[in-house]
């Protein structure tokens, strides 16, 4: 007998040849959101596009997926069942043809085109949690600058079209090189944040009305400190962001002034561990500078409205 778990995976994501679908509008939004984000469940789709009956979403879904423009990482069936969860909510990434549509019609660069499929198909239960993880974040941030009258959402793509030109040519646009001295030698440290984006003001004058972010999604499990610097733990990126900080390396990457990094960890042990590490080691970068905050505070609403910790334990809110 067919073991009851292939059984599954072929109902789920068995398909046969694409069909033929005219994409509407709302597609083409969701082929852009996945494209950002690189895995969304339902209900993420469901606030980015405004769609209001989740199950006309889902029949939509279904067609994109049979047309081959989004795709369903195997390997979450297995995770569901590894952790007893049953379906929970479907997850989604970008289709070859969903690829193939962003470079043809709006001239979106996408590596690797016609392998979108292979792609995620490798991809670990565990890279696809924490791709959810930061979404979550990520969205809740989008959502409720939808709904404020003054703030506007200003997304990666939309600072890097504004960067030196230099910058637009590089291969990965997120990862910047730093330099950090420890214990009396000189290490060169790539940065590459989870996320980046910003916030406009759109009532305030030009010059003090935006700010920007870099996102780390802590999942609890890196070190916080470790005697080889060689290795990662969470002084390491600390000591990066120090770098791009104290020698603005956010104004030559980015061409941005300003911007903060906001630590989203598991709980509240876990922040004010964060915050003990960064009060301690990082002493010549203004305390808001770091802001930490975990998960759970999510479930109350508004990021930007977060009591956040600084780096000396003191709670800030990023919009006031």
């Amino acid at each position: 007998m067919e073991d009851k778990k292939q059984k599954n995976r072929k109902t789920l994501f068995g398909r046969n040849e694409a069909k033929i679908l005219t994409l509407l509008q709302r597609d083409i939004e969701i082929l852009k959101a996945l494209y950002r984000y690189r895995f969304l469940n339902t209900s993420h789709l469901l606030i980015l596009t405004g769609t209001k009956n989740r199950q006309s979403l889902n029949v939509r879904l279904r067609q994109l997926f049979d047309a081959k423009f989004i795709d369903r990482p195997a390997s979450q069936v297995s995770h569901w069942y590894k952790v007893g969860q049953g379906k929970g909510h479907m997850v989604y990434g970008l289709g070859n043809e969903g690829a193939k549509f962003l470079q043809e019609n709006l001239g979106w660069y996408v590596p690797s085109t016609g392998t979108q499929t292979e792609k995620n198909r490798r991809v670990k239960p565990l890279f696809i949690e924490h791709t959810l993880e930061i979404a979550d974040f990520m969205i809740a941030v989008e959502r409720h600058c939808i709904d404020s009258e003054n703030i506007r959402f200003i997304s990666f793509d939309e600072m890097i079209a504004t960067a030196p030109e230099g910058v637009r040519r590089r291969k990965n646009l997120s990862k910047w090189a730093t330099t950090v001295r420890w214990n009396g030698r000189v290490e060169n440290i790539n940065i590459v944040p989870d996320a980046i984006f910003g916030i406009h003001f759109t009532d305030k004058l030009d010059g003090r009305n935006k700010a920007y972010f870099f996102l780390e999604a802590d999942r609890g499990t890196m070190p916080l400190t470790r005697k080889d610097f060689n290795q990662t733990s969470f002084l390491r990126k600390l000591e990066s962001y120090r770098d791009t900080y104290l020698n603005a390396l956010q104004t030559k990457y980015f061409g941005v002034k300003n911007f903060r990094v906001l630590t989203v960890t598991t709980g509240q042990d876990r922040a004010s561990n964060l915050v003990e590490v960064c009060k301690q080691n990082i002493t010549d970068v203004p305390a808001g500078v770091f802001l930490f905050a975990h998960r759970g505070q999510l479930e109350n609403g508004n990021p930007l409205k977060f009591e956040w910790l600084d780096s000396k334990g003191k709670e800030r809110v990023l919009v006031s």
